[in-house]
């Protein structure tokens, strides 16, 4: 068949909080972004709507089909939440075109057969870039074989066939940079983001990272994140509109490896780079005084950490593996060196009481005080491919609800051994009300 043009659909959610969400957090897709850059780098040519920053209604999304005439129609299916709206979109779109629909993301990487079930062709699993051009490629060349590519399940006499696991990609140096260009940067937040590394060490029971990425942390030389940093920069400098920009780069710990980011803050310092606000996400255990330092020299003006609790046997519940004794020293030293201290806090751990919610409490309040800390509170939500979501029964964890709608990371939809869900929610609303937005611009 022929494939040439290339439909990206990256749905959003409920228009309530898709608001909120453009307003908070605003960032550009990367995954998207990732795989469309892959995909013309392989001659595709490639549309990517993002519906967070896109109103398109019916109509709209016919029109846009019938003027670009999509050979395929990738979805991005990683948000629990909006999963539902995606299969209605897939249904309705199903109704006017006949043409191959694929999704990937983390939920339908851990609920293949639901996606199926609602009207997609093909889903890919875990990274997409790889498996999605040789699927393409399959597809043009009318190749029915298609057990022999990793990582997808796809429907074949009325059976859902699942094909055996893909190796994670060794390099992520070879990878193209993400295609920003054909994004509506202006309506973003957060317009310029970068991803430096893929998998996690870590093991934490409320998250898919290492389920998704694998656990071997694999990342991208410091040459090769300065020259994206670079790149990003020069558009910032050269474009008056977005002279207020910073660039976030949105690894799950950017720091992990001392020597890459000691050498990428020198390339940044030696470059006069320094002169674009940067932000990134770390951990507690990892950061010390000279990192700090060097990194605020090289324009970092903002670092996140997730604390997740004020309780040393409440976090050591979560597999954190952080010291909560080195929380408040190393959000002082932030303090320090001119970097905004971020911190996010989970509400409704497993084991969490009325006593540590409240410690809890007070901490927040204390680092906001002392610390100009800007703090992010979420409640405990079992997500698709997390431990907590595979193991609830056995952490004493109920899920109030059936609705995949409710899964916002805003809604209380779970009881605990030690608390309702009102307690939760209560304690939730209150912890917010006092925090501020964790979305901060230099």
């Amino acid at each position: 068949m022929k494939i040439e043009n290339i439909l990206f659909i990256v749905p959003s959610t409920n228009k309530i909080w898709k608001k909120e969400l453009k307003n908070k957090i605003g960032t550009a897709p990367l995954g998207a972004a990732s795989i469309s850059s892959m995909l013309k780098v392989h001659g595709y040519t490639v549309k990517v709507i993002d519906m967070l920053v896109e109103n398109i209604n019916a109509n709209m999304f016919l029109e846009i089909i019938n003027d670009f005439k999509p050979d395929i129609l990738c979805i991005s299916a990683s948000y629990t939440e909006s999963i539902l709206e995606v299969y209605n979109m897939v249904k309705y779109l199903k109704k006017h075109i006949k043409i191959p629909m694929i999704a990937g993301g983390v939920h339908v990487t851990y609920c293949y057969e639901e996606a199926l079930n609602n009207g997609f062709d093909y889903v890919t699993f875990h990274e997409g870039e790889s498996t999605l051009i040789e699927l393409l490629e399959f597809l043009k060349a009318d190749i029915d074989d298609l057990e022999q590519i990793k990582n997808i399940a796809y429907i074949k006499d009325d059976n859902i066939c699942v094909t055996s696991k893909r190796k994670y990609l060794e390099s992520l140096d070879i990878l193209p940079f993400s295609d920003l260009v054909s994004l509506k940067l202006s309506e973003y937040v957060t317009p310029f983001a970068i991803v430096t590394s893929r998998g996690c060490p870590g093991d934490c029971i409320y998250c898919s990272s290492r389920a998704m990425s694998g656990k071997k942390y694999r990342i991208r030389s410091a040459e090769s994140v300065f020259s994206e940093v670079f790149y990003l920069a020069k558009r910032i400098l050269f474009d008056n509109t977005l002279i207020k920009s910073y660039i976030a780069i949105y690894d799950d710990t950017f720091t992990v490896n001392k020597n890459r980011l000691k050498k990428f803050c020198k390339y940044m310092i030696d470059a006069k780079m320094n002169i674009i606000p940067w932000k990134c996400e770390s951990r507690i255990d990892i950061l010390t005084e000279e990192l700090i330092a060097i990194m605020a020299e090289a324009g970092c003006f903002a670092l996140h950490v997730g604390i997740e609790s004020s309780n040393q046997s409440i976090i050591d519940s979560l597999n954190k593996h952080i010291d909560f004794s080195k929380v408040e020293p190393v959000i002082k030293l932030l303090n320090k060196y001119g970097i905004q201290p971020l911190c996010s806090f989970i509400i409704g751990n497993h084991l969490d009481t009325h006593e540590t919610l409240n410690n809890t409490k007070t901490f927040i309040q204390h680092i906001i005080n002392e610390y100009n800390a800007k703090v992010a509170v979420s409640p405990n939500t079992p997500l698709p491919g997390t431990q907590l979501f595979e193991n609830r029964e056995k952490y004493g964890v109920k899920v109030l609800t059936d609705s995949w709608s409710d899964f916002s990371l805003t809604d209380v939809i779970i009881s605990t051994r030690y608390l309702t869900a009102d307690e939760i929610r209560n304690y939730y609303t209150e912890i917010s009300d006092m925090t501020i937005d964790i979305e901060v611009k230099k």
